[in-house]
């Protein structure tokens, strides 16, 4: 085993033995959410832009916005705007958020989601987030991803076909008066479904829902599953092109030092080889990263140190040091990444 992947497999084990303990701790639920309206006044020029955009598109379904609001007590801001209709039972409820654990901000997601509620009790959602949930569905409730499926329209046909088979279940109208009695009884129930299943535990000092070690795992695993999350074949696809070509014709130009791109450097920079050689490398990591953290947003790093780190070790030895590009590429996708989602982040 090369002394890079001991490296890298002793990393993966700092994430369960350091990572492990900050989950339960520092992640949580609250046991009683607090929902609170959202002045129109508090908007800001950006959440005003995207929300009047999509009251256009939902007044082209006949839906209203109905009420606009923030649950003040999760891990980080959020904003939902909740559109119904009175010819549909299905809520869309568009989501902003970013979650926090401590002063530690883990992610920044904008969804749509359309539910509809059913007399027997059960529901179907269909929503087009990007995020992978480490908790099991409880059986009454039915949720589907669409990650493709950016707009509200397509979400809403593509479910409207899903709960065309199943009229029979008596679809439920709501009122924007229960609107917020609905979301504390679905909360409360969701809660209750995950400690029966030992994925929360109740730390009733506190009046907080916490994680289990099991849950805390699933989270661990689904951070360093690379197809979990924002993962599409057509990402993949362009990744490995991207992934591939540029390491490859980067490194196989650059390694030879006659070669007309390297004497150039050296006879317009004045500098060593070896110098040059390695500028020119991180410049073409740096661009490996650019490219996979605009691809990729949650797994930004871990993609990018995969792309980044086969090729250097298919190319052999006379690489040099494959782990510290690898990391290098990884940074820089997760500067991007960051970049950005503070662009599309609406809270």
């Amino acid at each position: 085993m090369t002394p890079d992947l001991i490296l890298f497999l002793s990393i993966i084990a700092l994430f369960f033995i350091l990572g492990l303990p900050l989950i339960i701790k520092k992640v949580w639920l609250p046991v009683v959410l607090e929902i609170e309206d959202y002045e129109e006044s508090d908007f800001t020029d950006r959440q005003r832009i995207y929300l009047d955009d999509l009251d256009a598109e939902m007044a082209a379904l006949y839906f209203r916005s109905a009420r606009t609001y923030s649950v003040t007590n999760l891990q980080g801001p959020n904003l939902v705007r909740t559109y119904l209709s009175d010819s549909d039972p299905a809520l869309v409820h568009a989501m902003a958020l970013r979650s926090e654990a401590g002063a530690v901000e883990t992610n920044a997601l904008n969804y749509i989601e359309v539910a509809t509620r059913f007399s027997d009790g059960t529901s179907i959602s269909t929503r087009n987030g990007d995020m992978s949930s480490v908790f099991s569905e409880p059986p009454h409730n039915t949720v589907v991803i669409r990650r493709l499926l950016r707009n509200a329209t397509d979400l809403k046909a593509d479910h409207d076909r899903r709960v065309s088979k199943v009229q029979e279940r008596g679809p439920l109208f709501m009122g924007a008066d229960k609107l917020f009695d609905a979301i504390q009884e679905h909360h409360e129930r969701w809660c209750r479904f995950q400690v029966a299943t030992n994925s929360l535990r109740l730390d009733a000092e506190a009046n907080l829902y916490r994680p289990s070690v099991r849950t805390g795992l699933r989270g661990i695993f689904n951070f360093l599953n690379p197809l979990a999350d924002n993962f599409t074949v057509a990402r993949l696809l362009i990744g490995l092109i991207a992934g591939v070509a540029i390491p490859v014709l980067g490194i196989l130009y650059l390694n030879d030092p006659s070669g007309p791109a390297p004497s150039w450097l050296v006879a317009a920079s004045g500098l060593p080889a070896p110098v040059i050689r390695w500028t020119a490398l991180s410049a073409v990591f740096a661009i490996l990263g650019l490219v996979s953290g605009s691809l990729f947003t949650s797994k930004s790093f871990l993609w990018t140190f995969l792309l980044a780190w086969f090729p250097l070790r298919m190319l052999g030895p006379s690489i040099g040091p494959a782990l510290g590009l690898s990391l290098w590429a990884g940074a820089v996708a997760t500067v991007v990444c960051s970049w950005k989602m503070k662009r599309q982040s609406l809270v």
